[in-house]
Parts: structure tokens; C-alpha cells; sequence
């Protein structure tokens, strides 16, 4: 069992495409692009954390309940702000504002907004989150695993632990965490 990570995949939402310079000419084109990614690394006995936002609401129902059913894993969400009583029906596995998943020794705090603490961020605690789309990629303890960083797919411990070590400090986290960077 392996645990995913993704975030806004807003599956059906023409607008996006725009909004976030999506390399797509339609919604349907961007739905089987990240699908394609979905059944590429997701297999049916891991976990698939979706950080939010997984559909455009006003889309058909019983087009966004067949993509979501092609999904393999036990999927389960972190409300985003897109994600309505429609989206929460869907069937996870699991549903909440936040939570915390320790990955092989890892552990993650999954919220859709970035935040700039949060429990056990003194501890090695990384902060996982969506909703700013391309605007901004996180700080060395906080990771946008939004699918407009991973090229709409969803990435695993080991991409996300790479990636921080890229990223800088936040400005502000010595300010709030005093001594807790290392």
C-alpha cells in the first residue's frame, strides 16, 4: 500500500484551463490527461489523498460519479472550497477539513489553504495543501501538491521530500516557529 497526494484537478471546469494556463483545449482534454496519470501510479490497494477541489460542482453528476469510480484506491478528500455536499457524496473513504497522515515514517499535515503553521510543525511535520494553484509552489515545510505543479499527476513521499529540498524557508517561519529550522 502507497500513499498519492494531488489537489485541484477541478475535473469538468472549462475556466480552469484559462485561469491556471492549463496546457488543455477543453475540459474533456484535461480530464483524460489527469485520469492518465491517476491509473498510472494509483493502484487499488493505496491511498489517494485529494488536498481538494476535485470537481466543478455544476457539471453533470453522473459524469463526475463514473470519472471518480474509474479511480483505483481508497480515495479520500480534504475539503476544498470547490468541494460541495455533491462532491462529499462520492463515496471516500474518508472526508475532513484537515488531517494529519503519517507516510512511512513521514508525517504530513493535509489542509487545502496553505497555512503558516500547523500541528507538529516544529516536529518535521511537512504541510501539504492545493487551492493557490500555479501561483505558488510552498516553502522547504509546506508543498503545493496541486496537480498544476506535477504535471497533473499525483506524486508520492519521496517527489514531495525531494522537492523541499529545493524550496526556501518561508520568510515569516522563524518568526513563528523560533528555532525550529534545521
Amino acid at each position: 500500500m502507497k500513499n498519492w497526494y494531488t489537489a485541484d484537478p477541478h475535473f469538468f471546469h472549462q475556466a480552469i484551463i484559462r485561469h491556471c494556463n492549463r496546457p488543455f483545449k477543453s475540459y474533456d482534454e484535461m480530464n483524460d490527461a489527469i485520469m492518465e496519470g491517476l491509473l498510472k501510479h494509483v493502484k487499488p490497494g493505496d491511498n489517494l489523498w485529494m488536498v481538494g477541489d476535485f470537481a466543478f460542482t455544476k457539471a453533470n453528476q453522473t459524469q463526475i460519479r463514473n470519472l471518480f469510480e474509474r479511480i483505483p484506491g481508497q480515495k479520500h478528500l480534504i475539503k476544498g472550497n470547490h468541494d460541495n455536499k455533491r462532491v462529499l457524496g462520492m463515496g471516500w473513504a474518508s472526508v475532513a477539513d484537515m488531517r494529519t497522515v503519517k507516510d512511512e515514517g513521514q508525517n504530513f499535515f493535509l489542509c487545502h489553504y496553505p497555512m503558516l503553521t500547523w500541528p507538529a510543525s516544529r516536529y518535521n511535520c511537512l504541510h501539504l495543501f492545493g487551492h493557490v494553484h500555479n501561483n505558488w509552489l510552498g516553502s522547504r515545510r509546506a508543498i503545493n501538491v496541486g496537480v498544476d505543479h506535477w504535471n497533473f499527476e499525483p506524486i508520492d513521499k519521496n517527489a514531495i521530500l525531494e522537492r523541499c529540498k529545493d524550496l526556501p524557508t518561508h520568510p515569516l517561519w522563524e518568526e513563528n516557529e523560533p528555532g525550529a529550522e534545521k
